[in-house]
């Protein structure tokens, strides 16, 4: 197993960017400032729009790497996977009208789907932070 960084400079760049784009996007609706967001005036609209965010941020710098790096049974790959997997499958819910216990609105998911978003990123960050020290 490789423990070296091996995405290019650019992907993380973009993952940057994508991240910058999901903050101002979570702070524009937990504040109801739409005026940094115009195009996204409605709870539904938020939530596509982090959806979209969120699978482009882990398709250029998460699952791609995790899997040349790791391979699909490493825990890291897994729990990034099933993360992933529960976004999906709570905004297809909210978006299908499908009630889910806890999660009673367009918002209420859009703040869940926010968590989950801010947890992979936080695993992720711990993940590397663990392995830049044990590469040689």
């Amino acid at each position: 197993m490789n423990t070296s960084s091996s995405q290019p400079l650019g992907n993380n760049i973009v993952v940057v960017i994508l991240g910058i784009l999901a903050v101002v996007l979570v702070y524009s609706v937990v504040t109801g400032n739409n005026v940094t967001m115009p195009v996204i005036s409605t709870d539904r609209a938020a939530l596509i729009a982090l959806l979209v965010l969120g699978i482009a941020m882990c398709s250029v710098g998460g699952i791609g790497s995790s899997i040349s790096q790791y391979g699909w049974s490493h825990p890291v790959t897994i729990i990034g996977s099933i993360l992933g997997v529960l976004t999906l499958l709570i905004v297809l819910a909210v978006l299908l009208g499908i009630q889910l216990p806890l999660i009673t609105s367009e918002r209420a998911a859009f703040l869940f789907v926010t968590g989950i978003i801010v947890t992979k990123v936080v695993f992720n960050a711990a993940v590397w932070l663990f392995n830049r020290g044990n590469v040689a």
